[in-house]
Formats: structure tokens, sequence, C-alpha cells
């Protein structure tokens, strides 16, 4: 790898390490000294646009460096086009997720524009995580695997709103459904309406890029290493991680049911990912 690839490489991981850090500050924050003092408002307000800001550098980085500043923009376009649609109508009909509506605690918007972004960066992350699952690395999208790799991503991407939505809609107060749900207050038709827009965003990026991903002996060789496929996916467990360390600040039944569930979902795909990765013998180390 050349000099400016490593550098950059070097660059992301201190993000995913800074990303890390305070995300375990997000979650374990009533347990640690001087945080757990602050206003629990306040708090997860200030962690949460750091740690939204962090996703997107990350992306953003590793995305170019894999498909190009303008078809990771035709990525950002299509997930906030589509994401944003949806949580309008839902939030105007109650259809097809259900009734709720966003609390002022994500801003004073029917629907906060931070939700774009959260479908951007973790809708990237499940995209890519699904590229190692399918052995789909530094190749351009062809034949069966235009219509696979959606599939495979909606579920990796529906399986973080299985920890996520929950938490999000009790103790953190985001949201408040109308209706609440047989899965611990959340309806059940919310996480078939989630496959069914992930999967659709999805299904549109790889119909594009299927004819326009720029694919070069330059960028096989700078990509086609072990590290750099290994930070979607470390980046992805961590989003996890956060679900599970709210047992440390909040410990009751639903946060263990949710940490319960992040393992034995996200872990496991992050796991799968990081085996297949390293035992890719077309890799570099």
């Amino acid at each position: 790898m050349n000099e400016k690839g490593g550098s950059f490489r070097k660059f992301r991981w201190a993000l995913i390490i800074i990303f890390l850090i305070s995300v375990v500050l997000m979650g374990a924050y009533t347990q640690i000294p001087g945080l757990n003092t602050m206003d629990p408002m306040i708090f997860n307000a200030v962690g949460s646009i750091l740690v939204t800001l962090l996703m997107l550098l990350i992306v953003a980085l590793h995305g170019t460096e894999r498909y190009g500043k303008k078809n990771m923009l035709i990525f950002f376009m299509i997930t906030a086009g589509v994401a944003y649609l949806f949580e309008n109508i839902n939030v105007a009909t109650g259809w097809p997720a259900g009734s709720y509506s966003y609390t002022s605690n994500l801003g004073f918007l029917p629907v906060p524009f931070v939700i774009v972004f959260n479908y951007f960066t973790m809708g990237y992350l499940s995209w890519m995580t699904s590229q190692i699952l399918t052995a789909n690395y530094a190749e351009k999208l062809k034949g069966k695997q235009i219509f696979i790799l959606p599939l495979v991503a909606a579920f990796i991407m529906v399986m973080w709103d299985l920890g996520m939505d929950p938490i999000n809609s009790t103790i953190l107060d985001l949201y408040i459904w109308d209706v609440p749900g047989p899965y611990f207050g959340v309806p059940i038709m919310n996480f078939v309406a989630w496959f069914v827009v992930v999967f659709i965003f999805f299904q549109l990026f790889a119909l594009y890029i299927s004819k326009y991903d720029n694919i070069n002996s330059e960028k096989v060789s700078k990509i086609s290493n072990k590290p750099y496929w290994s930070e979607a996916p470390v980046t992805y467990g961590i989003m996890g991680l956060y679900n599970i360390l709210f047992v440390i600040s909040f410990r009751n039944d639903l946060t263990i049911s949710m940490a319960l569930i992040t393992v034995f979902t996200m872990g496991f795909v992050v796991i799968l990912a990081l085996v297949n990765i390293w035992n890719n013998p077309d890799l570099r180390s």
C-alpha cells in the first residue's frame, strides 16, 4: 500500500478508537465519576452529536476510498431520500410501521434530520458487512449478487434496530409509540417496515453501482487488505456495544434483554465477518 493510503487507514482506525471510547462513555456514564453528575439530557444530546459526527467521518472516508466521492454522494442521496420520505409518511399517517411521534429530545421538526444520518451511516456499515459475508471483495456487482447483497444488508441493519428501538422509545424517550406493541413496547410492523424500507434503498444502490462502479487496479491494490475490510464490521459492532452497555447505566429487564439480543445478532455478524476477512488468503494483512 502506498504511504498516503496507509496514512488514511491509520487515521480512520484512530477515529474508530475515539468512536469506541465515546460509545463506552455514553453507555456507562452513570457509573463514571464526573460524568454521572451531568444533566442526562445535556449529556445524551452532546454525546449523540459527537457519535453521529464520528460515524459520518468514518463512513465518508472509508466509502470514498472504495466507491469515490460521487458514488458515496449517490448512496447518501438514495438512503436519505427513501428514509426521510418513509419517516415523514409514517409520522403523518401511522403507516406502515405504526403510529409514533418524535419528542423534542431530537429537535423540533416532525422528523428530525439527524435520522437521515443514522440511516446513511448504519446503512453503509451494513452494506459493507454484507459484502464481506457474501465474499464480494472489491468486485463489481453482477448477476444474482445485485439482489442477494441488498437482502443480506437489510437483515444486518434490522438487527441493529431490534436492540435499539425499545431503548430509544422508553429509556431515552426519543420517540413515543401511540399504541405500544408486543416487542418491549414496539409494534411488530415497525420491523417489517424497517426491513422493506432499507431493502429498497439497498436495492436501488445495488442497481446503480452495478453499472457505475469504477474498479481499477490501483483501487483494488489499495483496499485489498484485512485492516481495511475490518473497519466496517468493527464500527458496526461498536454501535451494537452501545446497546449492550446500557445494562451498566440502566440495569433492568429491558436493557438486559436488548443486550442479550444484540450479542446474538449483531455480535454474531461481526464475528462471522471478521473470521471471513482474516481467513481470506486473497487479502493482505
